[in-house]
This record gives C-alpha cells, sequence and structure tokens, in this order.
C-alpha cells in the first residue's frame, strides 16, 4: 500500500479533508484527525480503539505497532508495505467512523453499496 492508496480510500469518506503539515499528510472529518502519515512516508497513523488495537498488534505484529506514548491513545501505527489492501481498507472507513459526526456516519452507511474499488 502507498500513500496514493490510502488518499483513495480516505477521501471517498463523506467530508473528508486531506491536509500537510510539517511533511506529514493527515485526514480529518471536521477538524478532528483520523489518519496520518508520518513523516518517514511509510508508516499510517490510524485512530482505533483499544481492543482492536490489541487484536491487530496479536495478529499481525509485522503490520502493526504502537511506542509507549500511543499505548495511552486510541492509535496504532500501520506498517504500509506490509498492509493487506482489504483490511487497511476496512479500518480506514473505521477510523472516520470513530471520528465523523454520528449523522454523517449513517447517512454514508445508508448509501447503496457499491463495489469496492
Amino acid at each position: 500500500m502507498t500513500l496514493e492508496d490510502v488518499r483513495a480510500i480516505a477521501m471517498e469518506l463523506p467530508e473528508a479533508v486531506e491536509a500537510e503539515a510539517r511533511g506529514e499528510v493527515s485526514f480529518t472529518v471536521r477538524k478532528k484527525l483520523f489518519l496520518r502519515l508520518m513523516e518517514d512516508g511509510r508508516t499510517l497513523l490510524l485512530r482505533t480503539d483499544p481492543y482492536e488495537r490489541d487484536h491487530l498488534l496479536a495478529t499481525a505484529p509485522e503490520v502493526f505497532s504502537v511506542t509507549d506514548y500511543l499505548r495511552q491513545h486510541p492509535w496504532v501505527l500501520v506498517r504500509l508495505a506490509e498492509a493487506e489492501p482489504g483490511q487497511l481498507r476496512e479500518l480506514v472507513r473505521d477510523a472516520w467512523r470513530r471520528t465523523a459526526p454520528r449523522r454523517v456516519v449513517d447517512a454514508f452507511d445508508a448509501r447503496p453499496e457499491r463495489a469496492p474499488g
């Protein structure tokens, strides 16, 4: 996976906005961060929850990691080169769902399902 892949996934989500600051590309919804490409250009910081993060760390430690600081917060690091496209698509959508206003999420979820792409 690459930044372009992540960008395509994120920008299909309602009200998602891309910005760049200090060499880091971030994606927000209503000015709330849901993912960021780290300065190394190979690692994605992704909003999650403790249960999902623990599952990801246990099942795919070659893809997912955390720092001591991040353990206190709802985030996980993703090695883009190792990430599986379908799983990352779902994780980005889940990160957006955790961040976006409920009515925006409900409207997105109510639309007819399209084939992934």
